[in-house]
């Protein structure tokens, strides 16, 4: 793809404001301990979130002279445009087409964003405008926590969960999505595949650390951990391991089972206490029985949470429950599988968990350091929605390090070859 100095410079402006604005999304759009990643808000949408994101997508198509050549539109990774067709198709059983279509248009538009500008500018230098973005956020967190302690510091009297209390938030509203930023900053640092300055590296790496530590997010500190050792184990992979890898995993799969099936009660026991997991396990068995009901399609994209008097939810929970006031089931694959379905479900993690991974380990011209960080950050987006929903979640920020990570991968298996 032809080009110029000035359409780089267009492009990676654009890609910044639009990956910064991505992150503090929260603060524009009311998230907060009782608001969700999934379905923020009642679906009414957000005015000024839309002139945005709007206006950064036509600022990208001009950077990339779409008008010249229309295939560059749709110049993301296939995996994506698969599941994004079958979410637009869920439109056709949806229970709230109305409301589906704002979210499934914004979820469409941030996509686009981050899929065409890291395709235009190449990989690491995408890669640097997303560090340098999380760099600024930290900073800003750590100012907010030492300067404005009570707006940066959850404090006891002003928030419904007592476990809050003395978690650093730094800007953003709630302290489980600084964590997240604060990780992937970890990772992003820690692995990065281009040289750096040693001291850039574990000054921003060791900060990052801090604050997460701060923030008490024990997901992300437990997935950051898990994640970076993934990465740095898979630089002594070798893409000619793939056939003895895969027959490794297939045998601690077999082993795994009959252990899974002979400890089943004990291992769901604690899920049956309702203070599990901050009360996750109040939430899981209302989502899990409209599943077992609807699982073939689900109530169509983005037509689950707050949606009126049309939710699921309130059918399913208790009126006076808590959960019919909250916005996600903290788990992204039960929310997918609300939306589209379990069919639905199955897609996505094959187009967007399995088939990346078999990529990563077995594309030829992948460098090692490139993919080791793609593998840790792809590896803490899937342990994260385990407990937080965010995958296919509009701009939510694990959703835009999903983007952003099978775009930088699919920079390495299409046609052009990439900075």
């Amino acid at each position: 793809m032809a080009r110029t100095m000035s359409d780089t410079r267009l492009v990676s402006i654009a890609f910044f404001l639009a990956f910064l604005f991505g992150v503090l999304a929260p603060l524009f759009t009311g998230g907060g301990e009782a608001g969700d990643n999934m379905q923020a808000g009642s679906g009414e949408g957000n005015a000024l979130r839309q002139i945005i994101y709007v206006s950064l997508f036509a600022t990208i198509l001009w950077g990339i002279r779409a008008h010249e050549q229309l295939r560059r539109l749709v110049d993301i990774p296939p995996e994506l445009r698969i599941v994004l067709l079958y979410c637009w198709l869920s439109l056709a059983w949806s229970i709230a087409p109305g409301v589906a279509v704002r979210r499934l248009a914004l979820t469409t538009l941030v996509i686009l964003i981050i899929g065409l500008a890291v395709r235009h500018l190449g990989s690491l230098r995408a890669l640097l405008v997303a560090r340098y973005v999380l760099l600024l956020v930290l900073a800003a967190n750590f100012v907010a926590v030492i300067f404005f302690p009570a707006i940066g510091i959850h404090q006891a009297g002003t928030v419904v969960d007592p476990g809050l209390a003395g978690g650093w938030r730094g800007v953003f509203p709630e302290k489980n999505g600084t964590g997240a930023a604060c990780a992937i900053t970890v990772i992003l640092y820690v692995l990065s595949p281009e040289p750096m300055s040693r001291k850039l590296r574990i000054g921003a790496a060791l900060a990052g650390l801090v604050f997460l530590w701060g923030t008490g997010s024990k997901t992300s500190l437990g997935v950051m951990m898990i994640a970076l050792a993934s990465g740095w184990l898979f630089r002594l992979y070798r893409p000619s391991y793939w056939p003895v890898a895969l027959a490794l995993l297939l045998v601690a799969i077999i082993l795994a089972v009959p252990f899974i099936d002979y400890y089943w009660d004990d291992l769901l026991s604690p899920l049956r206490r309702e203070d599990t997991l901050t009360g996750r396990a109040q939430i899981w068995p209302v989502i899990g029985a409209y599943v077992a009901d609807h699982w073939w399609v689900g109530a169509g994209y983005g037509s689950f949470w707050n949606v009126g008097d049309q939710s699921p939810v309130l059918l399913y929970a208790k009126a006076e429950s808590w959960v019919t006031k909250i916005a996600s089931a903290h788990n992204g694959y039960l929310d997918v599988a609300a939306q589209i379905g379990v069919p639905g479900l199955a897609l996505m993690v094959i187009c967007l968990i399995l088939y990346p991974l078999a990529k990563i380990f077995s594309q030829p011209n992948l460098p090692r350091g490139m993919g080791s960080l793609l593998l840790a950050l792809l590896l803490f987006c899937v342990g994260h929605n385990f407990t937080e929903s965010s995958i296919l979640d509009r701009d939510s920020f694990v959703q835009l390090i999903i983007i952003l990570t099978l775009s930088l991968l699919y920079n390495y298996t299409a046609r052009e070859p990439q900075q």
